[in-house]
């Protein structure tokens, strides 16, 4: 039962390129926007009131595309 829980929602992110990491540096920016785009895939915007978890991504790409 509880495998059925979790791969319903990893499934949401099967998607998600790992392996770039340009996109995913090993810094605390890199695990931030993992973090926010797991987040994001598996809990939809408007699942969240106040959700400011999309804007918070969008600054994280573009600081590491301006560093």
């Amino acid at each position: 039962k509880d495998e059925n829980f979790y791969t319903s929602y990893l499934n949401r992110a099967t998607d998600i390129n790992f392996a770039n990491r340009e996109r995913y540096p090993f810094s605390t920016r890199g695990r931030n926007i993992l973090y926010l785009e797991l987040s994001l895939r598996i809990f939809p915007q408007g699942c969240i009131n106040n959700d400011h978890r999309e804007e918070k991504l969008n600054e994280l790409l573009e600081d590491s595309l301006n560093p």
